[in-house]
């Protein structure tokens, strides 16, 4: 009940502005001409009258003053011009962005360690991801005067993903997309998308059939690899059966854009470490380690199975998922 009436009054004592002309409680104020010369202390009636005659308003500009300040001039433009210096201020203002951490009785060194430590392993993964790619794929890379055109392709083809990741980043509205309803759809829709797109049999290759048109659509298409439920690879994959790539030359592709996409993750989270001055430890190294390993045996055996088989076991288990989310939602 009294919070409910220290709220009420808060409300009903809202600052409405500087007290003018009846408002004002004082009984003498020092009055100011609109033309800024110094009236002296005058009886606030005689003051209001004196400003009315004007056509103007008796403005309290100094009410903590002995006798309290008052000018004579027009609130509306008063108002105004104080509008226009808040604007003003507020562009000129920094913006602090604060972390809040809650601190518990039971709350332990090793709890304000454990995002830190997140972070890094975070870093790792992408790191041994990366690794392992750039190694993987090495001949094709390392051999610049063979392939430098797939190179200058690839880093094309990730321009897209930057430009409109950037902009939803920054401006959050990448976050608007994050929920279970959205993620549900898309690992359904572009399920459906990648089982039609696999259907038929093409053999367009990277070496003879990748070009500035065919980079730049698949580029585009992974840039719905930012809405929550979308596979990059899987986009990408998607993209270049759709123009009839063959479907190891499609997963090669993938795995090649994929590099930028993993280099910048990491420059952005090493970002982060050097901005809250995390140290390194012997977790990273086997973090990388590890993230190597698996990543490098990843593609592959990818690329070993995608060449016998199909991409429907990857369709069917997305619309399994897609259902169990369907089934937590409706």
């Amino acid at each position: 009940m009294a919070d409910f009436k220290q709220n009420y009054f808060q409300r009903r004592t809202k600052d409405r502005g500087p007290r003018s002309n009846n408002r004002i409680s004082s009984p003498d104020v020092q009055v100011i001409a609109s033309d800024g010369e110094n009236l002296g202390v005058l009886n606030t009636n005689e003051a209001i009258s004196m400003a009315k005659n004007q056509g103007l308003d008796l403005i309290e500009i100094a009410p903590n003053a002995n006798p309290p300040v008052c000018k004579i001039m027009d609130m509306g433009k008063y108002k105004y011009d104080a509008q226009k210096k808040a604007n003003l201020a507020k562009k000129k203002q920094k913006i602090v962005s604060l972390k809040e951490i809650k601190m518990r009785p039971v709350t332990e060194t090793h709890d304000y360690e454990f995002k830190s430590s997140s972070l890094l392993i975070d870093i790792s993964l992408h790191l041994g991801s990366l690794i392992a790619i750039i190694y993987f794929f090495k001949d094709e890379l390392f051999d610049i005067r063979k392939n430098k055109r797939i190179l200058n392709l690839i880093v094309l083809g990730s321009i897209p993903l930057i430009i409109v990741g950037y902009i939803l980043y920054s401006t959050n509205l990448i976050y608007q997309l994050r929920n279970l309803e959205v993620i549900a759809w898309t690992t359904l829709i572009f399920a459906i998308i990648l089982y039609i797109s696999d259907k038929n049999r093409f053999d367009k290759k990277i070496s003879s059939n990748l070009n500035f048109q065919s980079i730049i659509f698949i580029g585009v298409f992974q840039i719905f690899s930012l809405v929550p439920g979308v596979s990059r690879a899987g986009i990408t994959i998607t993209a270049a059966r759709i123009l009839k790539f063959n479907r190891v030359d499609s997963s090669k592709i993938s795995f090649l854009l994929s590099i930028p996409a993993l280099a910048g993750a990491s420059v952005l989270s090493l970002k982060d470490v050097f901005e809250q001055s995390i140290q390194f430890n012997y977790l990273i190294v086997i973090a990388i380690i590890s993230s190597f390993i698996f990543s490098f045996l990843t593609v592959k055996f990818f690329l070993i199975y995608i060449n016998k088989f199909s991409m429907n076991a990857f369709v069917i288990y997305r619309i399994i998922i897609a259902l169990i989310l369907f089934s937590l939602i409706y």
